[in-house]
């Protein structure tokens, strides 16, 4: 997904890189988890595991990464296509879950994707709140966007919670433009799922 790539946000200078690093997934787990946990799992799961859980579901290609300047992790943006995401039940991530992965296993049926297409899909944007509001998320979008037409996709996509004014602002801002409501996900999560916006734009 191209090479690694410098810019500056509002206050201090950060990067971007296509994967995460083998030495950040444990620090890309715990932020993911702390953005999106009640979606990825159909119930609770005790921290800990939830955060081996994503750490072994993990597909460090499909993501690019913000860096601060001392390398740190403070944003991730995953991506998804038609051959997966950037979390998938691999073995591992069963094993992670233990016990809990026969039940979830049991529930998949009732999970609701968002709907079939030919762009590139964003598989949840999260940045570090001491970072938020710094330019980084419009860094990752930038990237993706630029991924998204060196690959071929016709646009990128993006699902987001109708409920999260805020997110449909910052895309809506970067020239996404609404598609249509989907339900999606759990049926149960009143968080985020039931009601979805599909917002899209061209690439590049």
């Amino acid at each position: 997904m191209g090479n690694t790539r410098t810019t500056a946000g509002d206050f201090s200078a950060f990067r971007i890189e296509a994967g995460i690093a083998p030495r950040l997934q444990d620090a890309a787990a715990g932020l993911y988890l702390r953005h999106f946990g009640a979606q990825v799992l159909p119930f609770p799961v005790p921290a800990a595991r939830a955060e081996r859980f994503i750490r072994a579901a993990m597909q460090p290609r499909m993501a690019l990464a913000a860096l601060d300047g001392g390398g740190g992790l403070i944003g991730l943006l995953g991506l998804r296509d038609a051959g997966g995401g950037f979390l998938g039940m691999t073995a591992d991530a069963r094993a992670a879950l233990g016990a809990f992965a026969g039940v979830t296993g049991a529930l998949m049926p009732l999970f609701r994707p968002g709907p079939a297409t030919a762009d590139m899909v964003i598989d949840g944007l999260a940045i570090a709140d001491r970072w938020q509001r710094r330019g980084v998320g419009r860094a990752l979008l930038a990237h993706a966007l630029a991924d998204a037409a060196r690959r071929g996709y016709p646009g990128l996509r993006a699902e987001v919670a109708l409920r999260n004014r805020a997110a449909l602002r910052f895309y809506e801002a970067a020239g996404f433009s609404p598609q249509g409501r989907h339900r999606i996900g759990w049926p149960w999560s009143a968080s985020w799922l039931g009601r979805a916006a599909v917002m899209r734009r061209d690439v590049p």
